[in-house]
């Protein structure tokens, strides 16, 4: 007697690969477009010892730049060096540990 209904092992292998950062959700000032992109700069400005620290993130519709606050006033030795540099060089795996960090999408 055949059994059609017997179970077939099927397995399957997957590969999940990162393809880009995720989407921004901010409302667009120009075109009040939500979706935003990180640009992979930061933007670093120093007055007197007392540093911000901005992610740069683009609109995806009209272009406009924006700014998202990681650190603002905070005094230079605060900030750890080889951060503070990886920010100046706009390294792209901050950049990446920027995006991904829900404690900061949770603040914007």
């Amino acid at each position: 007697m055949n059994d059609f209904r017997a179970p077939i092992d099927r397995k399957s292998l997957w590969v999940v690969r990162e393809l880009g950062l995720p989407a921004i959700v901010r409302a667009c000032v120009s075109c009040r477009s939500t979706r935003h992109h990180p640009t992979g700069k930061f933007r670093v400005n120093a007055s007197g010892k007392l540093l911000d620290v901005w992610l740069l993130i683009g609109c995806d519709l009209c272009g406009r730049t924006s700014k998202i606050p990681l650190h603002e006033r905070i005094h230079v030795q605060a900030l750890e060096h080889r951060r503070l540099l990886m920010f100046e060089s706009n390294d792209p795996t901050m950049v990446r540990q920027v995006a991904m960090d829900t404690a900061l999408a949770g603040r914007s």
